[in-house]
């Protein structure tokens, strides 16, 4: 998710209803940049605290167990821990990203995701790293599912804090039509009214999220941070997609 595309930040589109009514009583960062324009190693930067470049992580190599990270720190301190996981080719726990973590849930339990998690699978779909076509083949789990996830895990223990990590990964190509409505941007023409969609969506189900936490009071004494791993690229600087470079639409 990019600056450049949230209606917080300006954007002519009301893609982000609902994050600017919470932004009112919360603080907003005018410049938030990604540590990295993918996303293992921006990952791996926040639950560490390090800059990639000091982290032994890249397009095939996970993070490795040489740098404390931030969920095994909430734990020694008694929080129970929790992540709950949507991109299933970098935030799985072979990524290196699940340690410290009690809890994690990321691939859905079906016969597709076992055979394209097996080596002749990779073979067959993944020709190169970074390959995302074929994603809703393989039972991609929404905003919605990401959260059900989640909220039936807090409800599991009320007299433990908890620190949890939450990854959407609905504003991704390809970019699938959301369920239930959505606003007619650009009448979906192109990928970026796609994206701007599934921008819409993410921040319905953020404020539906964050409406059931205040209901159940958790956020009386909580800290919620809302941030992206990275951005996106429609066409400037002649690119597309992420991972690619260093300019602004993919880091801000």
């Amino acid at each position: 998710v990019r600056a450049k595309s949230l209606s917080l930040y300006g954007y002519s589109r009301p893609t982000t209803p609902n994050l600017e009514r919470w932004a009112a009583r919360a603080v907003v960062f005018d410049s938030a940049y990604a540590p990295s324009s993918w996303t293992l190693p921006s990952h791996a930067s926040y639950f560490t605290g390090r800059p990639h470049r000091e982290l032994r992580v890249d397009w095939l190599q996970p993070l490795d167990d040489s740098v404390p990270v931030i969920a095994e720190a909430f734990a020694q301190a008694g929080y129970r821990t929790g992540g709950f996981a949507a991109n299933w080719f970098y935030t799985t726990r072979e990524s290196g990203l699940a340690r410290g973590f009690a809890h994690y849930r990321d691939l859905r339990r079906s016969a597709k995701q076992l055979l394209l998690h097996s080596a002749p699978g990779q073979l067959l779909v993944s020709r190169h790293p970074g390959h995302y076509d074929r994603e809703r083949d393989v039972h991609r789990k929404d905003a919605s599912v990401v959260t059900e996830e989640f909220l039936a895990w807090a409800a599991q223990d009320s007299t433990r804090p908890f620190f949890a990590f939450l990854n959407y990964f609905d504003a991704h190509k390809p970019y699938a039509t959301p369920p239930g409505g959505h606003p007619n941007f650009g009448g979906m023409k192109t990928a970026a009214d796609g994206y701007d969609v599934n921008v819409w969506y993410l921040d319905r189900e953020l404020g539906a999220l964050l409406e059931e936490l205040e209901r159940r009071g958790t956020l009386r004494d909580s800290w919620v941070v809302i941030t992206s791993d990275h951005g996106e690229l429609f066409g400037e600087h002649g690119l597309q997609g992420h991972g690619n470079s260093l300019y602004g639409p993919s880091l801000h």
